[in-house]
């Protein structure tokens, strides 16, 4: 499958207008709904078994009020972030996948639970992925290292449909019954 054609399942099948994904970000302070490059953040390598740091996109999650530094109160100081795949190297990587169109048309309906399409963004040109499993912290002030840009926000539209995302993955009820006391 090539990554015009990828990227055609995706377009096909999103419920939403591509365009109306995306807000002005201009005079927002740092919190959710913004959309950085060039962030300092974990990443796990599977060959040493260790993380690492890496600089990539990133999509705020945590509330402003909750990371804003005019407020002088505890646990304010770290940022809850998800880092994005860019959309043409998750093809590119997966090309070996036999189901690779489904799973796309599966993730454009948000029939997959922990990953989220946005569409064009920066130098994304055919969007990114948020793998929702990969939700991580970082210090507030890595926002504002040099080089760290923020590129853009979601609109109304966006944050619904990466809220909603967050719910069903966070608040789902379990597949599992859980034993125990009240049970």
């Amino acid at each position: 499958m090539t990554l015009d054609e990828a990227h055609g399942v995706v377009l096909d099948n999103l419920k939403y207008q591509p365009g109306a994904f995306y807000g002005s970000a201009e005079g927002l302070p740092i919190g959710a709904g913004l959309f950085y490059s060039n962030v300092r953040q974990p990443a796990f390598d599977l060959t040493s078994r260790r993380f690492k740091t890496v600089r990539g996109l990133a999509y705020v999650v945590t509330h402003e009020c909750d990371i804003s530094q005019a407020n002088d109160r505890p646990f304010n100081d770290s940022v809850l972030i998800c880092p994005l795949i860019r959309f043409d190297r998750f093809v590119e990587e997966s090309q070996a996948l036999p189901n690779l169109g489904a799973f796309l048309g599966e993730l454009a309906t948000r029939d997959v639970f922990r990953a989220v399409y946005v569409p064009s963004i920066a130098d994304a040109h055919y969007g990114a992925i948020l793998y929702l499993n990969r939700i991580t912290s970082i210090h507030v002030t890595v926002l504002e290292e040099d080089g760290v840009e923020c590129i853009g926000a979601v609109s109304a539209t966006g944050l619904r449909e990466i809220d909603a995302a967050l719910s069903n993955l966070l608040m789902r009820e379990k597949a599992d019954k859980l034993w125990g006391a009240g049970g």
